[in-house]
């Protein structure tokens, strides 16, 4: 069950029973939004283009509810709130890491949109 869900700036860090926890990408739960603005369920495709979805998104609110069976997450570009199961959460955390490093949610959003982070000058690196 989820038991906890902080906001931050890009991210939605969700804890789960037990010790685990995930952090999600905003442009990664938008992206996965299921629900009838956003997914076809016949074909079980997504009618959002995911290139024109803002890599800035913001939640505006976030719950949880059904004592913890689901997480309601309202986006600023959206009318409804849109629901993501518990299971749905744990069965396809984007990271699938328990304590994943800004760098990695960081590389993660830009491969997720098909970019590659770029080299600047300057050397160095991790």
């Amino acid at each position: 069950m989820i038991t906890k869900i902080e906001i931050l700036p890009n991210d939605l860090h969700v804890h789960f029973s037990g010790e685990n926890s995930e952090i999600f990408p905003n442009i990664w739960l938008r992206d996965h939004a299921k629900d009838e603005q956003n997914w076809d369920k016949r074909s079980s495709q997504r009618k959002t283009f995911t290139a024109s979805l803002d890599l800035n998104l913001k939640i505006k609110n976030a719950e949880i509810l059904e004592n913890g069976k689901c997480l309601s997450i309202a986006w600023p570009d959206l009318e409804k709130p849109v629901q993501y199961s518990f299971e749905f959460l744990i069965n396809n955390n984007c990271l699938l890491y328990t304590s994943p490093s800004p760098r990695d949610v960081e590389e993660w959003r830009l491969a997720a949109c098909g970019w590659k982070k770029r080299g600047g000058g300057g050397g160095g690196g991790g």
